[in-house]
This record gives C-alpha cells, structure tokens and sequence, in this order.
C-alpha cells in the first residue's frame, strides 16, 4: 500500500516477522512476557556464576588489550563481553552492574574511535566491575553505588566524546 503526503511517499512493509506474529497460534504477547519473567526468576541463583565467567573472560580480553592497545579487534571483543555484562544485568535487574558495564564499553568505544587508551581507567572499571558484580555488594552503603558510577563517568569524560 502506498499514501502520497506532501510528496512524500509512506510505504507500508511487512516484514517476515510481522506476519509470523500475527499468525494464529503460539503464546500471547503477555504470555510470553510472563514466561521469560518466571525463567529469569528460576535462574536468578546461577547469575552471580555466570557473570563472574564472563568477568573473567573480559579481564583476560583487557590484559591482551592492555598489551597491544591500537588492536581494534581486541577492543571490540572486550567492548562487547562488557556489552554482554550490561545487558545480562539489566536483564536479571542488578541496574548497577548494567550501569558500570555501560561505562565501560562507552571508555572503550572513545579509545577505539579516538585512537588512544589508559590502561588506567580501563583497569579502575574493571575493578568496579568486579566489586559490583560481587553477591556482598548489596552489603555495601546505599550511597556506595552513586558514588562508584560518578566516578566512572568523570574517568569517561576526560576522553574526547565520540560525534556522530
């Protein structure tokens, strides 16, 4: 279907996954919803595991990259084992790790587009990482938290922002 407005043009698509979604069957939207809910509830126990292994494998990436800082395939592998964390935080609701992580891949994405890197400030978010990350972390100060992120978004501003 196509409209004319003011000679612009709207197109209507529909896309493969459109139509899948509007076919009879399957779990609602809800439902569905509801689902991956009651599975990130059931696995809330095994998060701690898994984002500790996947600590690991990003401090690893970070020291390689510490040892050759102009490789741009080792940044971008550690920038998304950070996006990895981020996201696995958001999902399972630990909004301070998803902050901390989101820090992180922000420094390294300034690095590689800038051409430059601190192993420095890589290093003082990797041990924010890790100290967030931790199970006794909830036993921290309640200001504790605030007080880390700011930190780690004045270590980020003293890196040229990336435009465009």
């Amino acid at each position: 279907m196509t409209e004319q407005h003011n000679n612009a043009v709207l197109l209507t698509v529909t896309s493969r996954f459109a139509r899948l979604a509007k076919r009879d069957g399957g779990k609602s939207a809800a439902e569905a919803l509801q689902a991956a809910e009651a599975f990130i509830e059931t696995q809330q126990e095994k998060y701690f595991g898994w984002v500790g292994a996947d600590l690991d494998r990003l401090n690893k990436l970070l020291a390689l990259l510490d040892a050759d800082p102009t490789n741009d395939k080792l940044n971008e592998a550690a920038y998304h084992k950070a996006v990895h964390i981020r996201d696995l935080g958001g999902s399972f609701g630990h909004a301070i790790i998803t902050e901390a992580a989101d820090s992180l891949c922000e420094l390294l994405y300034r690095f590689r587009m800038a051409r430059i890197y601190n192993p420095e400030a890589v290093s003082a978010h990797s041990a924010a990482l890790r100290l967030v990350c931790a199970i006794s972390f909830g036993a921290m100060p309640e200001a504790a938290g605030p007080t880390l992120l700011d930190g780690l978004r004045k270590v980020v501003a003293k890196y040229p922002k990336v435009e465009g």
